[in-house]
């Protein structure tokens, strides 16, 4: 009777298991994935970017966890370019076919360094790159009109957004100062920033968690940042 009684207690636990582990696996949907260095250690906060095949335009992106694993799960399913992308490493590129509710990339290695053709460095274009305390995008990679100004451009970057009255939101703070060329800008007002420079003269946009100017004048640090918004002229348009 016991005996009977032990095998019933392990069955109910692992029927509970399996009926645990099918409802999460089919619950999880997207493209998923992680990124090792070639020595299989994995790689934190690498960039992963979803591009359009057409025009190389930004569909979606993450970034890898503390054990490299990544999930995209805001793409529609379709054909398109994976690009990973981490300092120190050679940008990564495969075209992929996302059909099913769960993509799974397995292992995607990076390789050490970039390579050099004749002593030419080559590198890619990376849409969105994460460096300490400052997430920069290139906005060649946005998909703008020739007549489009500034808040149309950042309406389409992601963690970024834009107030009736032309305040600006970034990753849930709002920004303090805005930059063109690293420095200040009509005193920062953000509505006459945002309507009085085209899309088109942006090479870069870079979102800056700074310190104080106290801590940075004093080179002790109180605690206290400020979102910025810095953008970067294309050298054609300054």
């Amino acid at each position: 009777m016991l005996q009977k009684s032990f095998f019933t207690i392990i069955s109910t636990i692992l029927f509970l298991f399996y009926s645990f582990t099918t409802i999460y696996s089919q619950s999880k949907n997207g493209i998923i994935g992680k990124v090792f260095e070639e020595n299989n250690q994995p790689i934190e906060a690498a960039t992963i970017t979803l591009l359009n095949p057409n025009d190389s335009t930004y569909v979606d992106y993450t970034i890898t966890n503390n054990v490299g694993e990544f999930t995209l799960d805001k793409a529609k399913q379709g054909s398109y370019i994976l690009q990973v992308s981490s300092m120190g490493f050679e940008s990564f590129f495969k075209s992929i076919t996302y059909t099913t509710d769960l993509l799974d990339l397995t292992v995607i290695k990076l390789k050490e360094d970039l390579f050099t053709l004749d002593g030419i460095t080559l590198t890619a274009v990376v849409p969105i790159q994460i460096k300490q305390d400052t997430i920069s995008y290139n906005a060649n990679s946005f998909k703008t009109n020739p007549d489009d100004n500034l808040e149309e451009l950042l309406t389409k970057l992601p963690g970024l957004e834009v107030d009736a009255d032309g305040n600006i939101n970034a990753q849930g703070n709002q920004v303090a100062k805005i930059m063109v060329d690293g420095k200040e800008f009509f005193g920062g007002d953000p509505s006459i920033v945002l309507k009085n420079l085209s899309a088109d003269a942006i090479a870069n946009i870079e979102i800056i968690d700074k310190k104080s100017d106290e801590a940075e004048l004093t080179g002790v640090d109180d605690g206290n940042k400020q979102m910025v918004i810095n953008f970067t002229l294309k050298k054609s348009k300054k």
